[in-house]
């Protein structure tokens, strides 16, 4: 990174980080561990641009210990991804392949491209969540100066910026020549440190508290409000409840692997893995690892063991709690503690509830077919299905599906069980917030549209930002056509 030598840069590289890259969740792994074949890897988390398709990281390439950066891009027709790596003199060395899934907003790393040897070799990572930029509220108070750099870090660079959600606050990591990093917040210079990890940089949603992870002799700690927690060898997944009441992350200590919430330590496992908090704050869960078998640990109480368990997932009021658990080859739901029906697999993520936490739908797969199954029955039979959404008052169940990989390529979206008209893509699943309406972005014949309760409005190069304003009066969307650019407003009847 350059130097930062005057004042003016600081403006150029705020604008860069809060406008073209999207500011890094409170909730991300620090890194992701995983192989090429047998061969460790380490892949920190990845930056999803503006355009929703352009995707940029680096990962460790642990034989070598290098790092290889990567670049490459969504094709949101069909959700796959290709992402090259470079070495250090932008040489290709290297291609992952994925799938991309929206609803989550994450990646899935399948395969690894050897350019030179030309095979192919499996890859064994979790899902991927990327970096996006996430809305802010509204600010408390009018235009304000929230910090300038003084004159005497000229020299220093700039590794991470962040603003607090109701954009009152500031944080910001500098580095010194001597490549020692210490955080401003609010003004206020903290301690040095050998390290400061940019991931784990940030506010509590409340804006009121503010974290992040050190390294000092070797040691990792966190601090959180300025001061210093114990120190241990790792800690990964630093997360605030969503009142901004509680802090907890997994930390490692002599190769035991446990959950610290509020400064205290829980019960040591071999792993840990996928921590969260419910909606109302008021429960944590995280999947653990012992004896060779995968279970959750509900509120301190471990569950039933398994051979593998994912896809924690709360009801938004928080009463009801689901997971995806495999046993002997079979995949299932455990929603409540009571297991659902044995299927091939469960497709990742897709444990969906409504608003109002009376419904619940995942995707299984049965015999090579997909299939939705909403409040514990089955629905049709596709190749393809994703997006699962429910509408505001909770009524309403949409996805996107298409019937034959190889034959029927086409995509169309099943509303309240009845398939819509068939489409090269589809994408942006809107309710009104009334629920009344359903809008989507279509693509066919290398033309883009919207088709709002099933008509198709008109054709366009390009479409973005589709919203349904919060009275549910009009469509607003932007779209390219030529070299004109418009902001489109429908009324809705």
């Amino acid at each position: 990174m350059k130097i930062i030598s005057q004042k003016d840069k600081f403006i150029f590289i705020l604008s860069f980080f809060i406008f073209l890259f999207p500011l890094p969740s409170f909730s991300q792994p620090l890194e992701y561990k995983g192989k090429i074949a047998t061969y460790p890897i380490i892949i920190e988390p990845l930056i999803l641009h503006q355009d929703n398709q352009t995707i940029e990281g680096r990962y460790k390439y642990e034989k070598i210990g290098k790092y290889l950066t990567l670049k490459g891009k969504i094709n949101l027709k069909n959700n796959t991804l290709y992402l090259d790596e470079y070495d250090e003199n932008n040489n290709k060395t290297g291609r992952f392949i994925g799938i991309y899934n929206k609803k989550s907003n994450t990646i899935k790393l399948t395969y690894w491209y050897d350019k030179s040897r030309k095979k192919k070799l499996k890859v064994f990572l979790p899902p991927i969540r990327l970096i996006t930029k996430k809305p802010t509220t509204t600010p408390t108070s009018q235009s304000k100066l929230l910090y300038v750099i003084p004159e005497e870090y000229k020299d220093y660079g700039i590794e991470e910026i962040q603003f607090s959600p109701n954009l009152e606050r500031v944080a910001i990591i500098f580095r010194t020549p001597d490549n020692k990093y210490f955080a401003v917040v609010d003004g206020k210079e903290g301690k040095r440190y050998d390290e400061i990890s940019k991931y784990s940089f940030h506010f509590s949603p409340n804006g009121q508290h503010f974290a992040y992870v050190a390294k000092k002799e070797g040691e990792r700690f966190v601090v959180l409000d300025g001061k210093e927690g114990e120190k241990y060898d790792e800690i990964w997944n630093l997360v605030f409840s969503p009142n901004s009441q509680h802090l907890a992350y997994i930390a490692i200590k002599d190769h035991e692997w446990f959950i610290v919430l509020d400064g205290k330590e829980g019960e040591k496992y071999d792993l840990i893995w996928q921590l969260t908090f419910s909606p109302d704050s008021q429960h944590l869960a995280y999947t653990a690892k012992k004896d060779n078998k995968w279970f959750v640990v509900l509120d301190g109480k471990e569950g039933k063991k398994y051979d593998w368990v994912r896809d924690l997932t709360f009801s938004p009021n928080s009463q009801h709690f689901a997971y995806t658990a495999v046993m002997e080859d079979k995949w299932f739901v455990v929603l409540d503690g009571k297991e659902g029906e044995k299927y091939d697999e469960i497709q990742s993520y897709s444990l969906t509830f409504s608003p109002d936490s009376k419904h619940f739908a995942y995707v299984a797969e049965k015999e090579g077919k997909k299939f939705v199954v909403l409040d514990g029955e089955a629905k049709e039979e596709y190749d393809f299905i994703g997006d699962l959404t429910f509408s505001p008052n909770s009524q309403r169940f949409a996805y996107v599906a298409f019937k034959d990989y190889k034959n029927d390529y086409k995509h169309f979206v099943v509303l309240d069980g009845m398939e819509g008209k068939k489409y090269d893509w589809i994408r942006q699943l809107t309710f009104s917030p009334n629920s009344k309406h359903l809008a989507y972005i279509a693509g066919e014949d290398n033309k883009v549209f919207v088709v709002l309760n099933g008509k198709e409005g008109e054709k366009y190069d390009g479409i973005s930002n589709l919203t349904i304003t919060p009275d549910s009066k009009y469509l607003i969307y932007g779209a390219v056509k030529g070299r004109e650019f418009w902001r489109i407003v429908e009324k809705l009847e």
